[in-house]
């Protein structure tokens, strides 16, 4: 469909770009689709199973959060992790719609 640019915030939260970047260069996101799309609000992929249930982080199935004070959803256009409570982001980005 096309490709995706995105700004990372590599002082701000190392492991996750790590993350994200190393699975990009890997190609790990290549056909995989938007299993989650909530209308004026969200879409979430990352998955290769495409239910929201699979994937997997380069450190392993889970990796800590990294929150920071400078990092904010102000609105469209923001990519962040998706997951399923503190400390279990894997391979799934979603971003603000």
């Amino acid at each position: 469909m096309g490709e995706l640019v995105v700004e990372l915030y590599w002082n701000h939260a190392p492991n996750t770009c790590r993350n994200f970047a190393e699975l990009c260069r890997r190609n790990y996101y290549a056909g995989t689709k938007f299993h989650r799309i909530i209308k004026e609000f969200m879409i979430q992929g990352g998955d290769p199973t495409g239910t929201g249930k699979g994937g997997a982080s380069i450190y392993g199935r889970n990796f800590s959060d990294e929150l920071h004070d400078a990092l904010k959803h102000t609105g469209a256009d923001i990519l962040s992790m998706a997951n399923s409570g503190p400390n279990t982001n894997g391979s799934h980005p979603n971003t603000m719609a």
